[in-house]
């Protein structure tokens, strides 16, 4: 074999070799949730086909519309229920290593202008603290310690069965307890959960709302 049809098949050999490895460049899938009441900004701008390579950093901003303000910007994490890492900052970053959905939730200025909201408050370090005390087995006496309940539940709640919470409610009134307990048809788990998504908004306005103001009330009795 000559050296000229030497170069040639080692030519076409790197030149193959770096066909393939773009070839096998990775790429997730972006969706930009339609913003509802502002608008959504992602840089880099996520091309049509939501094919975004593997490593890139997105950065989103948000305005919105006369009347209402940021609620969050968010980005979608993996699981069963829909789980999202949120901001109320200016500006969020969402590393591209897997498929997500990326936006902006935006809620009425009045229904939070008497809110002090306070950015960075760690409430709990999950993890740091194991929890491995049933309620059920450590109910004190109402004598000892008042310990009134408003229990709720979704009729369709897949995850919590009404036996349970029927077996805990008769737990609470053995011990003394003020106990109100609270089916609600047609709900389903967790419908006072509030999240960006316009489904998760939508269930808590239908059911979260009415029931929230139940348990204001049920407490007012108690507290004042």
């Amino acid at each position: 074999m000559n050296k000229t049809w030497l170069s040639v098949v080692a030519g076409f050999v790197a030149l193959s070799s770096a066909d393939g490895l773009q070839a096998q460049t990775r790429t997730f899938g972006i969706t930009v949730d339609p913003a509802v009441h502002g608008k959504v900004q992602v840089t880099p701008p996520v091309p049509q086909d939501r094919a975004v390579e593997a490593g890139t950093v997105l950065t989103i901003t948000a305005t919105p519309d006369p009347g209402y303000v940021l609620d969050s910007l968010y980005y979608s994490l993996p699981g069963r229920f829909p789980t999202y890492r949120e901001s109320m900052g200016t500006e969020l970053k969402v590393p591209v290593d897997g498929n997500k959905r990326i936006g902006a939730s935006f809620i009425e200025a009045s229904a939070v202008a008497h809110i002090d909201v306070k950015h960075g408050v760690v409430y709990a370090k999950p993890g740091a603290k194991p929890l491995n005390v049933a309620p059920l087995s450590h109910i004190p006496k109402a004598s000892d310690r008042s310990v009134p309940m408003y229990l709720v539940r979704g009729t369709r709640d897949v995850l919590i069965s009404n036996t349970a919470v029927f077996e805990f409610v008769d737990a609470l009134v053995k011990q003394g307890h003020r106990v109100q307990y609270v089916q609600v048809g047609a709900a389903n788990h967790a419908f006072f959960d509030w999240k960006p998504d316009n489904e998760t908004k939508a269930t808590f306005q239908q059911f979260g709302v009415y029931y929230a103001a139940e348990m204001k009330a049920f407490f007012t009795s108690i507290l004042y």
